[in-house]
């Protein structure tokens, strides 16, 4: 309620405030177009592979938004907004794309598919997803026991506000580590 419309009128007035006190120095780069239609030109048509990527991601992207969507159009009690937030969970989504890529082929004949386990094995980064599913389960698990709530009770009882949170939140941002890096 607060957020978008907010959003939208920065964008508006920083859309202005850059064209207006900061104008572009050039309108067109001269052979610009020519470069980036050549551009196009040599990679071609899109691959049977790339096709494939294109719509996982994009079903992905359905999976991630349509929980919100639901709950926006019917309401966050409505028994289809609950069980899709339920069924597209953070822990569902990222498997069916994993198995949607080992599925999809790129040649079937030849037994080709998206996404070989050698391919995934070599090319991805690991350590990175092990980092982010450790932060993901452990902010669930805090949420489970209880720390999320000792925090908000414990913030509410010191004048925090939801108005002045992002302030207090990005000054502990900022601030916190560069405190916590001499220790």
């Amino acid at each position: 309620k607060v957020g978008v419309p907010l959003f939208l009128l920065l964008l508006v007035i920083f859309y202005f405030v850059l064209r207006f006190l900061s104008p572009p120095e050039l309108i067109s780069i001269p052979g610009g177009e020519k470069f980036l239609r050549a551009e196009a030109a040599k990679l071609g048509k899109m691959s049977r592979g790339e096709k494939n990527v294109l719509f996982v991601f994009s079903c992905m992207v359905g999976m991630f938004i349509a929980p919100s969507l639901v709950s926006l159009a019917l309401g966050t009690q409505h028994s289809a907004a609950v069980w899709l937030r339920q069924a597209l969970s953070i822990w569902t989504v990222p498997p069916v794309v994993m198995l949607l890529l080992f599925a999809l082929p790129n040649d079937l004949p030849k037994r080709e598919f998206t996404l070989t386990w050698k391919d995934a094995v070599e090319h991805s980064p690991w350590n990175v997803m092990l980092l982010l599913v450790g932060a993901v389960a452990m902010t669930e698990a805090l949420g489970q026991f209880g720390f999320a709530d000792f925090v908000t009770g414990n913030l509410t009882g010191i004048g925090i506000t939801r108005w002045n949170l992002p302030f207090v939140a990005a000054f502990a941002q900022t601030a916190l580590p560069e405190m916590a890096s001499g220790t």
